[in-house]
């Protein structure tokens, strides 16, 4: 992930690790933001999210661990939004949920964090640390105070289906899940690591 952001997207771009503070800093990382651990993970993700946000005012990719970039993205943060985001494949959630592994955030979309994590808080349906954190970000992008730009799932969250699919046509690809084991492979075939960790 760190080797494809260092390949593709301009120079001078610094990557930050958002972290508890016990976990090593990630190799070539510029810096480790480290926020206390919460038994909750979301509302210890959302809060550390808020947290960058408010530190540094600027604005954020923020991408999982098992995603990799291919080309470089850096116009999405031209266009006008809050936030913007793709939805799950319809045939993967039917709720219209968008995924929480690729958000580009301009400087005052941390609003629509700061909402999220207060709609988790309030619901004690949600509070399960994963599935419910997306649920209170898409009730949080439905305000009309917000505007969260839907970006196409193909291009900027690209889930591949097997190990064989051509995804020369994603610019940021997502190994969602058991897709991991793909990860690797797949950064040696476009020239990201020489051999295999």
């Amino acid at each position: 992930m760190v080797a494809s952001i260092r390949k593709f997207l301009p120079a001078g771009t610094r990557i930050i690790q958002i972290t508890n503070m016990d976990f090593p800093m990630v190799k070539s990382v510029d810096m480790a933001f480290r926020v206390p651990s919460k038994p909750d993970f979301i509302d210890w993700a959302f809060g550390a999210l808020i947290a960058l946000g408010e530190t540094f005012h600027d604005d954020i990719l923020q991408i999982a661990t098992d995603v990799l970039i291919q080309r470089d993205i850096s116009e999405v943060f031209h266009w006008p939004y809050d936030i913007a985001a793709c939805r799950y494949w319809l045939k993967e959630r039917i709720d219209g949920a968008f995924c929480g592994d690729v958000n580009f955030i301009h400087d005052g979309g941390i609003r629509v964090f700061r909402e999220a994590l207060s709609i988790y808080r309030k619901n004690p349906k949600y509070q399960d640390g994963c599935d419910g954190g997306q649920k209170a970000f898409l009730e949080a992008s439905n305000r009309p105070n917000f505007v969260v730009r839907e970006l196409n799932p193909y291009y900027h969250c690209r889930t591949p289906e097997n190990a064989q699919e051509d995804l020369s046509e994603a610019s940021i690809i997502h190994f969602r899940g058991p897709r991991k084991a793909w990860m690797i492979p797949y950064a040696q075939k476009i020239g990201l690591i020489a051999e295999a960790l």
